[in-house]
């Protein structure tokens, strides 16, 4: 014991030495487990702490992710522009949302998804060749693919479920409803991992819409709409083969020409396949060929009304030769039936351009389930062909042709002896050339979205639930990110050890 004060002995010295030492590793420890949490996100897991577990993936998404075999490449082609008056900004939300969710794909995934995000403002020439590779038209995808094979999913379409608003935002301004990233996004990769593509046929041999041609009149853009959801097209030429393939997963009969027969063989094996459950969508001109009114249409329960459907558009006269019609969701709500088919073009206010068009309706007798998917206006009419391959005047006349709305568009399951058949049925084939689908997407959406239905897919492959979001965003301003690395990842770590140090050097004396 000294005058004034304790001296300590050289053991005790050493064991506030080791004692200091301790907790400035401690400190530099807890900081460096921050820094790894927030920053290399790539690699780390995360604890979901949400009330609904929105970041947590479903047991069945990990069980696809952890049988995987091979590769699967994820990219994401988000353009980050706000909706205007959009006060929760939910569009660029969702965007975050996909990004983050996927980076949970790809941990739990051991390698096997590999995900880039795209920005197409700094990332111009990827963007670019991410478009031609796999023929996208738009931003705000994602494209999963491995090998060949590949779906292309749509921000609005596929991801998630939004309430667009009003015209007016302060009275309701644009809103999330539901994301389905996990439901997508699994399914996607379900699909794009087998060894086996839908097989979608055309039927040949009729001067149909040939889906090789890249014409404006061709269909070339049709089969790239169907391989964007991992489908394969084929020609079918019933005359060769006999019947339908059992490996066809959908049929399409897009616009036999007037001048064209179809043979008694060709008849039958149509409708053997229609018998075993088939999947048909058919595009025909009200004005072409009739050869399969009475002997596949009619008992599958359709009627085709065999004129061409006018209307009368502000600022045009009647009797113009107005043809040509613009079908919206929002603004016309009548004009879309409800149905899986016609879901998000009424939810998006998409435009389903059609013209050149007759109307169908149910047969009288058959108790099919007909689903009206697209409807004209109510001051329609049906104008009356001068002959089997000309058109009208295009002016009504009242007493043989009635005014009032027609299907344009139509869904139908039939009974009796085609029970378990699916039908789509549009009477015109403009509307699915590669002129129309270049000027309206809401045609290429309608196309692909009944050819969904067709095969039962719906939108996925697995069911999953949505995911509810809530989140409470801290918006950091500009130019602070630097600042805030800098105070959490330099000056907390010097900081505690310098008070480290002052402290030792307290306790030395």
């Amino acid at each position: 014991m000294s005058d004034g004060g304790t001296t300590f002995g050289r053991g005790r010295r050493l064991t506030i030495l080791v004692n200091v030492v301790v907790m400035v590793v401690l400190a530099v420890a807890v900081t460096g487990i921050g820094i790894y949490l927030t920053g290399f996100t790539d690699f780390r897991r995360r604890i979901d702490l949400t009330e609904a577990e929105s970041y947590s993936l479903d047991v069945r998404t990990e069980r696809v992710l952890g049988e995987l075999d091979r590769d699967v490449e994820v990219i994401t082609v988000f353009d980050r522009v706000p909706w205007p008056h959009d006060p929760d900004q939910v569009w660029v939300k969702s965007m975050d949302y996909v990004t983050d969710l996927l980076q949970e794909y790809k941990i739990r995934a051991h390698g096997r998804v590999v995900v880039t995000n795209l920005d197409p403002k700094i990332d111009h020439d990827k963007t670019r060749d991410v478009f031609q590779r796999f023929n996208l038209k738009s931003y705000n995808q994602v494209v999963v693919s491995c090998g060949e094979n590949r779906r292309v999913l749509g921000l609005d379409t596929d991801l998630a479920e939004f309430d667009f608003g009003s015209l007016h935002p302060v009275v309701r301004p644009p809103r999330l409803i539901a994301y389905h990233v996990e439901q997508a996004i699994t399914s996607a990769i379900f699909d794009v991992t087998r060894d086996e593509r839908a097989t979608i046929y055309t039927i040949t041999g009729h001067e149909e819409l040939s889906v090789a041609s890249a014409a404006d009149l061709g269909g070339a853009l049709l089969a790239a709409a169907l391989g964007a959801d991992n489908a394969a097209v084929e020609p079918l030429s019933l005359v060769a083969r006999g019947e339908v393939p059992d490996d066809a997963a959908a049929v399409l009969l897009l616009g036999p020409q007037h001048s064209s027969t179809f043979l008694d063989e060709e008849k039958t094996a149509l409708d053997a396949y229609l018998r075993r459950g088939g999947k048909l969508l058919v595009a025909v001109d009200p004005l072409g060929n009739r050869e399969l009114d009475e002997t596949i249409f009619r008992p599958l329960g359709l009627e085709l009304e065999r004129n061409l459907i006018c209307h009368t558009q502000k600022g045009v006269l009647r009797g113009s030769g107005v043809t040509e019609m613009w079908v919206a969701g929002r603004e016309a709500p009548g004009r879309y039936g409800r149905h899986e088919i016609t879901r998000t073009l009424i939810e998006d206010n998409e435009v389903f351009k059609v013209v050149r068009s007759g109307g169908v309706s149910a047969a009288p007798g058959h108790e099919a389930a007909f689903t009206s998917l697209i409807l004209s206006p109510e001051d329609a009419f049906g104008d009356l062909p001068k002959s089997e391959i000309e058109t009208g005047d295009l002016k009504q006349d009242p007493r043989i042709e009635s005014e009032g709305s027609r299907t344009l568009a139509a869904a139908l399951e039939p009974t009796g002896p085609y029970a378990g058949a699916k039908v789509v049925f549009v009477p015109a084939v403009a509307w699915a050339t590669n002129y129309m689908i270049r000027r309206s997407p809401g045609n290429e959406r309608f196309l692909r979205r009944a050819v969904k239905w067709l095969v039962g897919k719906g939108d996925a492959s697995i069911v999953l639930p949505p995911q509810t979001v809530s989140t409470r965003v801290i918006e950091v301003p500009e130019g602070e990110e630097d600042s805030i690395f800098l105070y959490t990842a330099v000056y907390l770590p010097l900081g505690a050890l310098a008070l480290a140090l002052v402290v030792w050097l307290a306790r030395r004396k």
